[in-house]
């Protein structure tokens, strides 16, 4: 019975993990959105979207290849 409570235990910890982390994502990504929308109109912000979306893939490949190594 032990065994299986401790092959248990880093999937609760792993769960529990990557449910706080999308919390945290979710909250600074709301933050974020908030104060960009205090600083840039619609016409900024048609110009800004590309730059943040580019930035996003590059930060995806670069993570991806951390990853990989």
């Amino acid at each position: 019975m032990a065994g299986v409570q401790a092959r248990r235990q880093p999937i609760v910890i792993g769960v529990l993990t990557y449910g706080v982390k999308s919390i945290a994502i979710s909250i600074v990504e709301e933050i974020f959105w908030q104060f960009v929308d205090d600083i840039y109109d619609v016409r900024e912000a048609k110009r800004l979207t590309p730059v943040i979306t580019t930035s996003g893939n590059v930060g995806s490949i670069v993570g991806a290849g951390l990853l990989a190594c």
